[in-house]
């Protein structure tokens, strides 16, 4: 097995990808063989299944779909007949057949919970109320179960809204307390949030995450990380150097400037590269050379770390034991190695003490696989539901 430090630097992505209208199967194909085709290394399923709030919302008794859009809570919320997300991640895991990674995606509860309206007569204040969104994170972490007894080694929870809400309409005691459990199911737990972090870069350094994924083309967020606090956190940083917003790619050159300005924030083994957000919005032909472009200037011999400040002691250390590391990175072919990357940058530190309730076993297979979740052994799995993918 190859150390860490000798090939840095791995490609990910955010999580959605272009389904131009494909049936959830075919879609999930497509995502897969483009991101690998592209020389990503951790990939996703593609999403497929609708837009990420109404994917789970639309499951959960409790949430109704008013007639203007907006998702309601009119009812106490109640854990879904089977988990939502574990066919799609098994399909798409035996597609990649070990030739990269594949992660499993969650919306967090927060985003969820704000993203929603609370109906009159609901057991809930509002949005913000601390019980609907522990109730939320109590219910996404059976999903998160299900993705971790399915295979999945990395899980990344999507919280777009916490970017605006911390320190705001949540405080950071609830977002700790609403995510700390979902942190703690997988052997490396991923958080991805939008927008501008600059004013909450302390907070997010502070949730219980091995990985924090964070957009950088169109804002300064990684300037905003204090160097001394990202030593002391020991997580890794997934910083974007692909614009999502613009279809128009980037040249090579331009993604390894950015990718040469991260460098000079943090060390590579500590550092991952994806696209700023997810790909879904933009048209299938620009997703895909965006994605080869960003494997593309990971190889090239520029990326080589430069020069660190002086009188930083500690990374100048660390910078000497990459000396000797390789001018190029190319990617790797077998999710294993990529797996050892991933696993090797693990902190110790990020799993909370307080674990969930033991699950019991779900007797119905997720998948190709049965589930240890805290689904009842005795649920039934209603025809056409979002967790059986469709051709």
């Amino acid at each position: 097995m190859r150390e860490i430090e000798a090939l840095p630097l791995l490609t990910t992505v955010v999580g959605s990808y272009p389904t131009s209208g494909l049936p959830p199967r075919r879609a999930i194909q497509r995502a897969v063989e483009e991101q690998i085709a592209a020389g990503i290394e951790l990939i996703s399923d593609g999403q497929p299944r609708g837009d990420m709030v109404g994917v789970f919302a639309g499951r959960i008794p409790g949430f109704r779909h008013a007639p203007d859009g907006v998702w309601e809570v009119t009812d106490a919320l109640d854990l879904p007949d089977a988990p939502l997300l574990g066919n799609d991640y098994t399909f798409a895991r035996g597609l990649a057949g070990g030739r990269a990674e594949v992660k499993g995606v969650v919306t967090g509860p927060i985003t969820l919970a704000l993203s929603s309206r609370v109906a009159p007569g609901a057991p809930y204040t509002g949005p913000a109320d601390p019980a609907l969104i522990l109730r939320l994170a109590e219910l996404l972490g059976h999903e998160v179960a299900a993705l971790v007894a399915a295979g999945a080694r990395v899980v990344q929870i999507d919280e777009p809204l916490l970017s605006a809400a911390l320190g705001g309409a949540i405080s950071a005691e609830l977002a700790h307390d609403a995510l700390r459990d979902l942190a703690a199911l997988p052997a490396f737990p991923v958080l991805h949030v939008c927008g501008d972090v600059r004013a909450i870069a302390e907070e997010l350094l502070i949730l219980p995450f091995a990985a924090l994924d964070i957009e950088n083309t169109r804002i300064a967020n990684l300037a905003a990380f204090d160097p001394d606090q990202l030593d002391f956190a020991t997580l890794t940083l997934s910083v974007g150097v692909v614009d999502t917003q613009d279809a128009a790619v980037e040249s090579v050159s331009a993604i390894r400037d950015r990718i040469q300005a991260a460098l000079e924030r943090i060390e590579p083994e500590r550092l991952w590269l994806s696209p700023d957000c997810g790909l879904h919005a933009l048209p299938p032909d620009a997703a895909r050379a965006k994605l080869a472009h960003l494997a593309e200037a990971v190889t090239k011999p520029a990326c080589i770390p430069r020069p660190v400040r002086a009188g930083d002691a500690s990374r100048v250390a660390r910078r000497r034991r990459l000396s000797q590391t390789r001018s190029a990175f190319p990617p790797i072919g077998q999710n294993g190695e990529v797996w050892n990357r991933i696993a090797s940058a693990r902190p110790t530190s990020t799993r909370s003490s307080q674990r969930p309730h033991q699950p019991r076993r779900w007797k119905r297979p997720c998948g190709a696989v049965a589930c240890a979740t805290t689904w009842p052994s005795n649920s039934a799995r209603p025809a056409g539901s979002a967790g059986t993918a469709s051709a």
